[in-house]
């Protein structure tokens, strides 16, 4: 009879084996779960779905700003819009590059984006479409302290701008430029504008996919400048602001459809194997043939 050696042999430390070191094997074809070094088994393991639980919730306060009726809200969002204006025409605040250079390195300029990056992209406070209604914004204190918080620099305002049915509110304005500064000056968050008309608007509506814009780069002052002449001809009711992308929830963000009209230098391309050319000239481009690629080009 050969001698018992000490160790096992090789076949039950195998990979055939039911029982390794590291833990059971699973079937072939499924995800191996196993315990890390030592049995800390507290551990999350990444490759399973995150948790979210412990995002925040929405609460009732949350609910009922966005329920609310025209007439409670209406004058702050039209405030807010005059910020917006002001803000893309470079009237008050950050004006130059240098402005602007100093307004991204400022701690508190990046805690207020960091906090809005935060809201639209890691809570469940969003709608189906990810965005959120000023309303609604006000109502989260942690927003409304950030806002405070803002720089001093960034609640300038040029009063002689302000329409005349707002000249009684500069205080709510000077207190809501600093929001109008992190979305339309911080390239960085990819930040989106929405709105609500007074003919559209009803409590607990989002924005149609069309009535969404983000906020040209700092250095396109022509393309600003028309941005804040369109704001200008809107009778808004409500602002809702959202990030483009970046999101670890699910939200279903629908952009707004191509028009040639909005861009007259642009054209669509449409990405395509060669051998469907024929096709495509002949018939044209059939809904529901996947498409490779889709981009704007200039």
């Amino acid at each position: 009879m050969p001698p018992k050696f000490s160790k096992p042999i090789r076949t039950e430390h195998s990979a055939s084996a039911d029982q390794t070191p590291r833990g059971f094997r699973n079937p072939r074809g499924q995800r191996p779960q196993r315990t890390p070094r030592g049995g800390r088994s507290e551990f999350s393991d990444r490759r399973q779905p995150r948790d979210k639980s412990h995002l925040e919730q929405r609460t009732r306060i949350i609910e009922d700003a966005f329920h609310a009726d025209i007439d409670s809200i209406r004058t702050n969002n039209l405030c807010f819009t005059q910020c917006i204006a002001q803000v893309l025409r470079k009237q008050s605040g950050i004006r130059t590059n240098e402005d602007h250079d100093a307004a991204l390195a400022d701690y508190y300029f990046e805690l207020g984006s960091r906090h809005m990056s935060y809201i639209f992209r890691h809570t469940n406070l969003l709608h189906e479409d990810g965005a959120l209604s000023l309303h609604e914004l006000l109502y989260h204190q942690a927003t409304a302290r950030k806002i405070r918080e803002g720089l001093q620099s960034l609640i300038q305002l040029d009063v002689g701008e302000v329409p005349i049915s707002l000249q009684g509110r500069n205080n709510t304005m000077r207190f809501l430029m600093p929001l109008a500064h992190v979305v339309c000056d911080s390239n960085k968050s990819r930040a989106m504008i929405g709105y609500l008309t007074t003919d559209n608007f009803e409590p607990g509506k989002i924005p149609y996919s069309d009535a969404w814009f983000k906020p040209a780069d700092f250095g396109d002052d022509q393309a600003r400048e028309a941005q804040a002449d369109e704001l200008d001809g809107i009778d808004v009711a409500s602002i809702f602001l959202r990030f483009e992308s970046g999101h670890s929830n699910n939200v279903s963000i629908q952009h707004c459809p191509f028009r040639p009209d909005m861009f007259p230098l642009r054209y669509l391309v449409h990405g395509t194997n060669e051998k469907n050319l024929p096709s495509i000239r002949r018939l044209g481009l059939l809904p529901g043939v996947p498409v490779v690629e889709e981009t704007m080009s200039t």
